[in-house]
């Protein structure tokens, strides 16, 4: 089973697409939506308990500001948690895997100064992240009782002792 936490104020069409790959491979899912303002702590209470649940975070605009406390959430309530952004493992959620920030974001900003400049949105082609990044954050799989196989480790970006 998984949750699949998402912002209400990004739409549902992320939400769509990853409920209907879980529903093709015989996946339970949970939808959770939230707010950046939201206690984390009191919504992710909702998916502890006997049955295995762990978190598939959907993009979720802010959740750099709020990560922190989402990954304390997540981890006093034993839901192991993927997110898209580097940021959120390094505030403890188990793993990562998104485009890197650091290669995408200014590519973004060149693009936002062609079209400031008159450049025809129409005729700017659409791209792709070229560098995606996997991080895996050890101490919080040891909160939360796990032992990562050497096969996830070897093939992380950035292992977060």
């Amino acid at each position: 089973r998984i949750a699949l936490v998402w912002d209400r104020a990004t739409g549902t069409d992320q939400l769509n697409i990853a409920i209907d790959i879980a529903n093709k491979i015989g996946i339970e899912v949970v939808s959770l939506a939230v707010r950046p303002s939201d206690n984390f702590e009191s919504e992710f209470a909702k998916l502890s308990g006997p049955r295995k649940t762990g978190i598939v975070q959907l993009t979720f605009p802010g959740i750099s500001t709020v990560a922190a406390g989402y990954a304390a959430a997540a981890e006093k309530h034993k839901l192991p948690t993927i997110a898209f952004l580097r940021v959120v493992a390094h505030a403890g959620v188990l793993m990562s895997y998104g485009p890197s920030q650091e290669h995408y974001f200014p590519r973004a900003v060149e693009l936002a100064d062609k079209i400031l400049n008159g450049a025809n949105v129409g005729e700017i082609p659409i791209e792709r992240p070229a560098k995606f990044e996997f991080v895996v954050n050890l101490k919080t799989a040891r909160a939360l009782g796990l032992t990562l196989p050497p096969s996830i480790l070897v093939r992380a970006d950035e292992v977060i002792e």
